[in-house]
């Protein structure tokens, strides 16, 4: 017992002391952002977002997209802005992250329906859920009501309830299985097989932005263009 209490406390004094040493560090990051001394606030920022997986204060994110867009780093700006979006988004980041890619002849940020339904659906996924919840719980309670009075109730109003909640479950997950990834190398090359000795279909430009719809090893399944390709994990930023 006197094991598991003293285990307890080295826990909570750990992670006491990791927050403890996080708020410090950001706080000289945002002295030196403030000073204008970039390139120092820039590595402070993103040994953060290293360390704690991007568990970082939005503010900070945001501080990491204004620095670069300062310095002319057009990728590296469209990814932390695209990051600050995945987390909240907000029209006027999207539209932000729109006009660089217009700027500098970026594809995969374009306004398409996709995008906006997932904008649209990250905004308001709290209302969009409890509304459905409210229907599912509803239809539930009628069904154990007729349940109760003995009521005849058909097999496929049952089943019907079922695949309604599985599909309330899968776009509940919906979010998280969409992913995208800006190309970090001057030059990236689209593969028809995640193989290195696999032809190259296409050739792709530092910034421009892919979805993923798979992963094999250190391969990436990613759409562009209206096609499916393959490229190195190794040559994009994830944005998780």
């Amino acid at each position: 017992m006197l094991k598991k209490i003293l285990f307890f406390l080295f826990v909570t004094l750990y992670i006491s002391q990791e927050s403890q040493s996080q708020y410090i560090d950001l706080k000289v990051a945002d002295s030196l952002f403030k000073a204008e001394r970039y390139d120092e606030a820039i590595k402070i920022f993103e040994n953060q977002v290293n360390m704690h997986n991007k568990n970082i204060p939005l503010p900070g994110i945001l501080k990491l997209a204004m620095m670069y867009d300062r310095k002319g780093n057009s990728p590296k700006t469209l990814y932390y802005l695209t990051v600050l979006y995945n987390q909240r988004p907000e029209q006027v980041t999207l539209n932000k992250i729109t006009e660089i890619a217009v700027k500098n002849n970026l594809s995969g940020y374009e306004e398409e329906d996709l995008s906006f339904i997932f904008f649209l659906f990250r905004k308001y996924s709290i209302y969009f859920f409890s509304f459905l919840f409210v229907i599912a719980l509803y239809s539930f309670y009628v069904l154990v009501i007729k349940k109760q009075k003995g009521l005849f109730v058909r097999t496929r109003h049952k089943w019907t309830i079922v695949l309604y909640l599985v599909a309330l479950l899968a776009l509940l997950n919906l979010p998280d299985t969409y992913k995208v990834a800006i190309v970090n190398k001057k030059l990236a090359f689209l593969r028809a097989a995640p193989s290195s000795a696999a032809p190259v279909i296409q050739k792709i430009l530092e910034g421009n932005k892919l979805s993923i719809v798979g992963q094999e090893d250190q391969w990436l399944h990613i759409w562009w263009n209206n096609k499916l390709f393959y490229v190195k994990q190794k040559d994009v930023w994830i944005v998780n």
